[in-house]
């Protein structure tokens, strides 16, 4: 009888009642009853926990757990069915998903003492990801917990023809050895039959490629002593208790170890650089990796670079990723081919358009169905592991392709779709991108404004209007669908999204990358069409691009071209309107002569054409060219009627600039309460607005008003905030503008080294920029930090050279050297301001 083989197993291991109990999970009072004979037939789970307490390995674990089957009357033990091991081979090269195969082991291997339920773990994820790899080595790592067998199906669900739930239980039923399995007829006579004959054992059933629910629940056993791995794409909905995994592609470390298994750690290292590229080529997916590192060990002549060359190009990739009839291309075949009619049109022009990202509303376009249609669309894409949700802003959910993927589905749209329906559903979602943009862009301080605006066909114009500003926080989207457009010859499109990008996203946070390769597409699809006026609007575009980047020189040659290709082709509009953009780019070069001859040819031909917005910014130039010149009355009354135009069309942005110009004249008379007055209340204004980086030049106006009245302490965290900005934004003129200005501060209080210490960064950013007028402010500053050091013979050479500047450009600074630097302490002879 069991009992007393349990009482003298306990006491050859020296073992208490209580001392077992504490081993082995279970309670004192079992195991009391239990050597008492009050239990005659313990639980098969009760019987391994107990093995385990007496640490029983072996013959001798075999003989007591088979001692617990004997029949208490007849001292005969029970017939002990054989294991049944179905399982695949291990993988020898495994890699990687140890947090997933940790949770799994301590799910599935877990004491079932409190638990009645079936352990069941799931497994989802896209193909190609290891799913069934992952599960068959986690069930071979278990096989000492479930003794009894371990048994694997292919219930492909994924398939045309996925495997009934009856035909699988009769398989499990016949792997089982159930001689009475024939005589079951119905479904619920198998999975009874079934669930009786695992009662009695220990067994992880894997069941793989799992369709659903359906095809899944009457395959799962009922007794807590068996164990479930299931594999799928899409997670099975449903199941109680049920722990679900994603399984998604692996790191690059884990998928570069899985190639230096297969082609061996030798040749892996000859090229490791070609070694990383080939897994980011393969997606880091597991199937992708081993097929290209089978197809290296093929072929030992090969390098490594060899097949990442292969691979480069994106229509050769899938045919790279090949072996025989198995590759990334058939397994991804299975999902697509499972995917209702819409379902694949809609992943068909995705792939087509090719987007880095996107949102429902660009699949709705493309669809041309309502946004709330491709959602559904798009979830069912997602369940099929061939887009996957990535994150969401604002209540909204955005998705994406992996590379594999996309590649797949491009390939399926020019087999399936004709070049004139997947052009039209392209041009439908740029268009309703170019809309989305257009509605949000914005007044920008510049002299130039949208030049572009085409009639579009109409049937590009989606069935919902749907979209929305999430659009702007997809910017490689919009960059992508630029470059699209263009490589389809949609030039129009192309022009348009690219130039209103700019005053969307691109002019506003200084994203150049984008905004230099919009334009270079843009152009290129312009030039193949003849598009000149689409030409001559992206010029004046690259004009502005290389006036925020601070590259001035260049931004007057786009400038240039732009007026000679509006001339030509007869557009007086956009040629004052490059005029005068040409003519800010004088003005930030120091030539303020030509730029009040450019400011005032544009202010005359754009007030004849009634281009308000374009007014305002020549006048904003005129004013502002006049004030470096040291013309107060017609600088303040230019910038007062900039700000009245800026403020009449609600150009808010425009507005606080002009009346900052004005402060800025306050400030230079020293006049500084009217000078506090205009910088604050220019700063009020761009707050409004939420722009960062504008308020940096507000926030700078008025800390040097601060400064000039002693206010350092206020002054100094306003300047250390709007450095900060500026460099977030890449604008380098506002870097070095800050960076002077903080050295002003330390020359204020005093501190001659930290001023000099500031004012060389900035110089250095001056010179870097060909910005001579602003190198001579920062050398007379220089010459000061100098003199409050007591060694003018220093500062005269830097104040020379300021001089020499000041009066080449005939600024109001040639006029005020001498008084500047008498009011820092040197009472030197004049001739000290003559460069030697």
């Amino acid at each position: 009888m069991f009992g007393s083989v349990l009482r003298a197993r306990r006491r050859r291991a020296g073992l208490t009642q209580e001392a077992l109990a504490e081993r082995s999970g279970l309670g004192v009072r079992t195991i009391r009853k239990l050597e008492n004979g009050l239990i005659r037939h313990p639980r098969n789970d009760t019987v391994r926990l107990l093995a385990d307490g007496l640490n029983l390995t072996g013959e001798d674990r075999d003989v007591f757990l088979e001692s617990a089957l004997a029949d208490d009357d007849t001292g005969v033990v029970a017939r002990r069915p054989p294991p049944v091991f179905s399982l695949p081979s291990d993988t020898a090269d495994f890699t990687g998903m140890d947090e997933q195969i940790a949770v799994m082991e301590a799910r599935l291997a877990e004491r079932q003492t409190a638990e009645t339920a079936v352990p069941v773990v799931a497994l989802a994820g896209a193909a190609g990801m290891g799913k069934t790899t992952v599960a068959v080595h986690v069930a071979h790592r278990l096989r000492r917990i479930y003794p009894d067998g371990g048994m694997f199906i292919n219930l492909r669900g994924t398939q045309a023809n996925p495997v009934p739930p009856d035909e699988a239980l009769g398989r499990l039923l016949h792997a089982l050895n159930e001689s009475a399995a024939a005589s079951a007829r119905s479904l619920d006579e198998k999975v009874e039959r079934y669930r009786l004959t695992l009662a009695a054992r220990r067994v992880l059933v894997v069941l793989d490629d799992a369709g659903g629910l359906d095809q899944v629940a009457p395959l799962l056993p009922g007794h807590p002593g068996c164990g479930v791995i299931i594999t799928s794409r899409a997670p099975v909905a449903g199941l109680p208790g049920v722990i679900t995994l994603d399984v998604q592609a692996m790191s690059e470390s884990h998928a570069l170890g899985l190639l230096r298994h297969i082609i061996g750690d030798t040749r892996l290292s000859q090229d490791p650089a070609a070694a990383e590229t080939l897994v980011r080529l393969c997606d880091r997916v597991p199937l992708a990796v081993r097929i290209a590192g089978a197809r290296l060990a093929n072929r030992p002549q090969w390098p490594v670079a060899t097949l990442v060359g292969r691979m480069g190009d994106e229509r050769r990739r899938l045919d790279e990723l090949r072996l025989g009839e198995f590759g990334v291309r058939s397994s991804l075949a299975v999902s697509y081919h499972g995917l209702d009619e819409l379902g694949k049109r809609a992943f068909r022009l995705l792939g087509f358009l090719d987007p880095s990202d996107f949102a429902a509303s660009t699949a709705a376009a493309l669809l041309a169905v309502p946004v709330a249609a491709a959602e559904d669309v798009l979830d069912r894409l997602a369940d099929a592991r061939l887009v996957e949700y990535i994150s969401k802003t604002g209540g909204r959910i955005r998705y994406r392709m992996h590379d594999l993927v996309r590649i797949y589905a491009r390939e399926c749209a020019e087999a399936e779709e004709s070049a004139e329906d997947r052009t039209t559903a392209v041009a439908r979602a740029i268009t309703q991108a170019l809309r989305a943009v257009e509605a949000v862009a914005e007044h920008l301080p510049v002299a130039v404004r949208r030049l572009y605006q085409p009639d579009l066909d109409p049937s590009w114009l989606a069935v919902d209007g749907g979209c929305g500003p999430e659009l702007l926080d997809e910017e490689p989207m919009l960059v992508a669908m630029v470059e699209r457009a263009s490589a389809l010859g949609l030039d129009r499109l192309a022009c348009a999204l690219a130039e209103a990008l700019v005053f969307a996203v691109f002019g506003t946070y200084n994203r150049f990358d984008g905004w230099d390769r919009t334009h270079a597409a843009a152009c290129a699809a312009a030039d193949a069409a003849g598009n000149d006026s689409g030409r001559a609007a992206l010029e004046c575009g690259l004009g502005q691009l290389r006036y925020t980047e601070d590259r001035f020189a260049e931004a007057k040659h786009h400038f240039q071209l732009a007026i000679e290709r509006f001339r030509a082709g007869g557009n007086p509009h956009g040629e004052a309107v490059a005029t005068n953009g040409i003519g800010t780019a004088h003005r930030e070069l120091g030539e303020h002569d030509l730029a009040l001859l450019y400011h005032e040819r544009a202010r005359e031909a754009l007030s004849a054409l009634g281009d308000w917005h374009g007014v305002a910014h020549a006048l904003y130039g005129i004013g502002h060219a006049h004030r470096e010149l040291g013309h107060d009355e017609l600088a303040a009354q230019h910038l007062e009627e900039a700000a009245r135009q800026y403020r009449r069309i609600g150009h808010h942005r425009g507005e606080a600039i002009a009346i900052r110009g004005i402060g800025l004249i306050h400030r230079a008379r020293d006049e500084h309460e009217p000078a506090e007055q205009f910088c604050a209340r220019a700063h009020r204004i761009i707050e409004t607005t939420g722009d960062r980086h504008l308020r940096c030049y507000t926030s700078q106006a008025l800390a040097k008003v601060w400064i000039r009245r002693g206010a350092t302490d206020r002054a100094r965290p306003v300047l250390l905030h709007s450095l900060r900005v500026c460099r977030e934004h890449q604008d380098r003129l506002g870097v070095a503008l800050v960076l002077r200005t903080i050295g002003e501060l330390h020359l204020a209080e005093g501190d001659a080294e930290s001023a000099l210490h500031w004012l060389s960064q900035a110089m250095t950013i001056w010179r870097h920029l060909h910005l001579v007028l602003w190198q001579a402010r920062t050398l007379r500053d220089i010459g000061a930090a100098h003199a409050v050091a007591s060694d003018c013979t220093r500062a005269h050479p830097h104040w020379a050279e300021a001089m020499t500047i000041f009066r080449a450009h005939r600024t109001r600074e040639a006029g005020e050297l001498d008084t500047w630097r008498r009011s820092w302490g040197c009472h030197c002879d004049p001739d000290v301001l003559v460069e030697r």
